[in-house]
């Protein structure tokens, strides 16, 4: 009885991409590195790479280094600017699959950058007073409760509806950095209604309502919840980079962000300079 042929999602033969992957895994690698090796943030570094292939290679590969395309060729090399620490990846690939097959790492020199942070408990408070002022009279407990995790802000809010019932607003906040800024987006609103009435939660009247509240509460959420945190990260932000422009001496500095993340501890952030800004008088004398 002949061997079933596995294949994947897609209907290609397993067996064929483990031997590919096998192959790939025997490329000779000659050279792979960076230069220069350190940097300054958003000065460039070249990465180079030297390969030897396998004889029993016979498919058309392609190089890329960090999603970078580096061509076909067994040897190439690409320019990147960077503003943190990377390591460079070679990935070698064929049609079917891929492998990396080789790394380096680049130092930043972060000595002229400047840090910054803002305490969990301060986000959560600033914002769980605004919040709870919005909705004066109407909560409950103790109000609102705003939790930090990685990239993300959970606002639990509980209402009172006038003695009828009670609403549970649930709130996902999205922040990241986005290039030399911060993004803060609405990653999700759900709304959850208990009438007290007989038919009780599940009845229809309970589901009515929560139609009704749910797009006029995302548009609370996206035109004063998102802005307000948003405002709060980047006068910051902002207020570390005067600073550090200001302490930059003569030869002035813009400073910009280059690297921001947020946890259950709060968010923390890096500013640097971009480059040097030449005076008149050094114009004329390399002039």
């Amino acid at each position: 009885m002949p061997t079933p042929v596995i294949k994947d999602g897609s209907g290609v033969n397993t067996t064929v991409i483990e031997e590919q992957q096998a192959l790939l895994a025997e490329i000779q690698v000659i050279k792979f590195a960076a230069s220069p090796t350190t940097v300054q943030p958003f000065e460039s570094t070249t990465v180079s790479y030297q390969v030897k292939l396998p004889a029993a290679l016979k498919v058309p590969l392609t190089f890329t280094v960090n999603q970078k395309n580096l061509g076909h060729g067994t040897e190439g090399s690409g320019t990147f600017s960077i503003t943190t620490d990377t390591t460079f990846e070679l990935y070698a690939a064929t049609t079917l699959t891929g492998r990396v097959i080789a790394s380096t790492p680049v130092t930043v020199n972060t000595a002229q950058c400047k840090m910054g942070s803002i305490p969990g408990v301060i986000i959560a408070a600033e914002l769980k007073s605004n919040i709870d002022q919005s909705f004066t009279g109407r909560l409950t407990g103790t109000g609102s409760t705003v939790t930090l995790g990685a990239g993300v802000i959970d606002i639990d809010i509980p209402v009172n509806l006038n003695g009828q019932g009670s609403m549970k607003i649930d709130i996902e906040i999205g922040v990241a950095q986005s290039g030399q800024s911060v993004a803060v987006t609405d990653k999700s609103v759900t709304i959850q209604i208990h009438l007290d009435t007989i038919l009780n939660a599940g009845s229809w009247c309970s589901n009515a309502m929560q139609t009704v509240v749910q797009p006029f509460m995302q548009h609370i959420v996206d035109s004063e919840i998102v802005p307000a945190i948003s405002q709060q990260l980047t006068q910051q932000i902002n207020n570390l980079i005067q600073s550090a422009e200001q302490g930059a001496g003569p030869q002035f500095r813009p400073f910009v962000l280059t690297t921001f993340s947020l946890t259950s501890d709060g968010a923390s952030f890096m500013v640097c300079p971009t480059t040097l800004k030449v005076s008149a008088a050094e114009t004329t004398l390399h002039a």
